[in-house]
């Protein structure tokens, strides 16, 4: 009687052999690795995304119309990884031309060029070659499209402008379909890098005559391959600015120096989709993550009194404990103690997980510390890399999280 496990052993290292540069041919997944992630700078976007960053070795998309800040995310979460990695490695491949150093260094990017490797290839294939290369030597930490709709071919570089639009379109999205099927493999090597797309958004033109009062204004660019291929897909919908006023010689001026972003997490492979949140965005200066977590904080943790002119609240010590007047006053308070800060952070994410435990019928939940790894060990529960339990990842269909 044939032996079906030596069968079984004996057919794998063969294979295993046979292509030795695979990476894990075939995984042990009784003893999955845990979900590895770069964090971004927001809290409301490490929490939308169900893991508390964008997943490593995964393709993410962020899209959204014009001044909705994709950049400026891409750009922070870069930042982010450089500092919580001396070491990291930042591969950025801006297809657009546009790149603003002097922008970036202010969000706090090292632009040093042995972290920060800046390239601006002229066509497709250019860049993809680049992205292929560090790919292939596993040296990086997260890589940046910036962005896909400006990925033309090289045949419609070099061509001449008279070339039809359809043939262009058809050809980007094959190329588009070919990179992400080689790259996602390669995404599994050396550093296990996110690969970060950044999209713009084109009018979604109604074909027929029957009306489609659901189908969306705009869609993203790039094919339906992208769409496929992500793990991590994040709407961006800017839906205020904010400024002060300015007199002027012929009456009043606005002058916006923020601007509100309704971000969705419109896929998500690594944790329950549709949840939905709000960030502020201030202009020259970045994410602005003390204002999220203040107002998710008021509304949450119930610290602010009636009247809005009163703040209190009773942390876990009475280092971290204070009361102050006013909500100018409360964000000074974060922004000066890290600790306070830190605190009121987990508790407003704990008070969220609760809501969405509640509206599930789980019940009660915890959240405590922080990690850059999460582990799925049960249904509804993850394990800390150093073991402490926390809240399961939840979501809602468009649950907000502000």
């Amino acid at each position: 009687m044939v032996d079906a496990a030596e069968v079984i052993s004996n057919i794998r290292k063969k294979l295993e052999k046979q292509y030795e540069e695979s990476t894990e041919l075939f995984p042990d997944l009784l003893h999955s690795k845990a979900i590895e992630v770069v964090p971004s700078p927001s809290a409301i976007i490490n929490a939308i995304t169900g893991v508390g960053g964008l997943p490593k070795a995964r393709v993410t998309e962020i899209y959204g119309p014009l001044s909705s800040g994709k950049t400026t995310i891409a750009i922070e979460v870069c930042a982010a990884a450089q500092r919580n990695n001396p070491e990291a490695v930042v591969i950025y491949v801006d297809y657009e031309h546009a790149f603003d150093a002097r922008y970036a260094h202010a969000l706090g990017l090292d632009l040093n060029p042995t972290k920060f490797i800046f390239a601006q290839p002229e066509y497709f294939e250019q860049g993809a070659q680049i992205i292929d290369r560090f790919l292939d030597e596993g040296v990086a930490d997260i890589v940046v499209i910036d962005s896909a709709a400006a990925m033309t071919p090289k045949s419609e570089f070099e061509g001449d402008f008279d070339t039809k639009g359809g043939t262009q379109k058809g050809t980007q999205a094959a190329l588009m379909a070919k990179f992400l099927s080689i790259a996602t493999k390669k995404l599994n090597r050396g550093r296990k890098p996110p690969l970060v797309i950044i999209n713009q958004t084109r009018a979604n033109f109604v074909i027929g005559s029957r009306p489609q009062p659901n189908l969306p204004k705009e869609k993203p660019a790039g094919g339906n391959a992208l769409k496929f291929y992500t793990s991590l897909r994040l709407e961006l919908e800017p839906f205020g600015f904010e400024g002060d006023e300015a007199r002027g010689t012929k009456g009043t001026d606005q002058i916006y120096t923020r601007t509100r972003i309704r971000i969705t997490a419109v896929k998500n492979k690594v944790a329950p989709p549709f949840m939905r949140g709000k960030i502020v965005i201030d202009f020259g200066t970045g994410i602005n993550n003390i204002e999220s977590i203040a107002e998710l904080a008021e509304a949450k943790l119930g610290i602010m009194s009636p009247s809005g002119g009163f703040v209190k609240f009773v942390g876990d010590t009475t280092a971290t404990s204070f009361q102050c007047r006013g909500r100018e006053a409360f964000r000074d308070i974060l922004k000066s103690d890290p600790d306070i800060c830190k605190e009121i952070e987990m508790k407003v994410l704990e008070a969220i997980k609760q809501e969405h435990a509640k509206a599930l019928g789980i019940g009660d939940v915890k959240v405590s510390g922080s990690a850059k790894k999460i582990e799925i060990v049960d249904t509804g529960t993850l394990v800390l890399e150093s073991g402490e339990e926390t809240a399961p990842t939840l979501g809602m269909p468009a649950e907000e999280v502000t």
